[in-house]
């Protein structure tokens, strides 16, 4: 009897090691079927060499606050801005990295104060 659970036990083994190795195997079979490159981006971003250096944007800043902040920051990095007919902040597009930064600043600052 303790021959046959022996026999048993190493046919459990056994079994027990194919089905690692399938699934082991298919696992990597997965793996590296999923695996693609990298795609282009459907837009590409803009060169900065192609931007108008005379191209202009604008965005609102409501919060008085901030609104000073930033136009101390932007003043700081000499960054050129106006004050539009509508109250919006205008810049240079060849700046939009530079006021970017400074807005996430500027907000950043702000929400830590409150």
């Amino acid at each position: 009897m303790k021959g046959c659970n022996c026999l048993n036990l190493n046919l459990n083994l056994q079994l027990f090691a194919n089905r690692a190795l399938r699934v082991s195997a298919y696992l990597i079979a997965m793996l590296l079927l999923s695996y693609c490159e990298p795609q282009e981006s459907a837009t590409p971003e803009v060169v900065a060499e192609t931007v108008d250096p005379l191209a202009t944007d604008s965005f609102f800043m409501r919060n008085p606050e901030i609104r000073e902040d930033l136009f101390e920051q932007l003043e700081i990095h000499e960054v050129e801005y106006w004050v539009n007919e509508d109250n919006s902040i205008g810049f240079y597009v060849k700046d939009t990295k530079e006021v970017d930064r400074i807005a996430n600043e500027s907000i950043s600052v702000w929400i830590t104060s409150q």
